[in-house]
């Protein structure tokens, strides 16, 4: 019976978790990166036909208006992704892809700023 209670809590205790805020923070960074490109196909799709020259005009909306809406999101998975990294004790493989995602977001978003 003690042998038993000992192999389950050595099973339950021997990997730690994955940090919620960092899974939080990935989820973000996918949200802040996909939201816009998929306005900008939506966009491009409603908004044009094949022999319309204001496409790519279109694509450049859709993807502009869904950044103005999605930097809020990354900015929040930022900070996320820094905390969650910070945490002792828990696995920061979440924590770390949602700090690339959203600051990959970021800079292209000021380059896209930058731009218009």
């Amino acid at each position: 019976m003690n042998r038993d209670m000992a192999e389950a809590s050595i099973a339950t205790t021997s990997f730690p978790k994955h940090s919620k805020w960092g899974i939080a923070s990935f989820a973000l960074g996918l949200v802040a990166l996909l939201g816009p490109l998929v306005l900008g196909l939506l966009g491009l799709a409603v908004g044009s036909s094949a022999s319309d020259k204001n496409s790519i005009y279109l694509l450049f909306a859709g993807v502009m208006y869904g950044a103005l809406f999605a930097w809020p999101a990354a900015l929040l998975g930022l900070v996320l992704g820094l905390v969650a990294g910070w945490r002792p004790a828990q696995r920061k493989f979440y924590a770390r892809l949602g700090l690339l995602l959203n600051l990959l977001f970021l800079v292209l978003f000021c380059v896209l700023i930058f731009i218009a």
